[in-house]
């Protein structure tokens, strides 16, 4: 199954840049043998809307643009419901063994 990590904002620091680019690789080294990826991470510019709901919506609509051919979408946000690893590694292994391929 085919990962797309679309994520709003650019990564301005090199720690985080840092850290995210050791994930991506740890994800390719053993998502394959989990039948997961290959990764792609797409960031996306922060929205300059003249109010707070005008960049949701910008950002939402882009978002959606770029992952329109997946067949499964997981919205993360900071303000959502929390949930371990392991409940997330089984929704996605859930979906990976019904055939979803994006």
């Amino acid at each position: 199954m085919k990962v797309l990590l679309a994520a709003v904002g650019r990564l301005k620091d090199a720690q985080e840049r840092e850290i995210m680019e050791r994930y991506a690789k740890r994800f390719g080294q053993t998502g394959r043998a989990l039948g997961l990826g290959p990764l792609e991470i797409a960031e996306l510019m922060e929205s300059r809307g003249a109010t707070p709901d005008a960049r949701k919506a910008d950002e939402a609509q882009r978002v959606l643009k770029i992952t329109s051919g997946a067949e499964l979408k997981i919205a993360l946000d900071v303000e959502g419901r929390g949930m371990s690893s392991e409940t997330f590694a089984k929704i996605l292994a859930k979906h990976r063994d019904s055939g979803v391929k994006t």
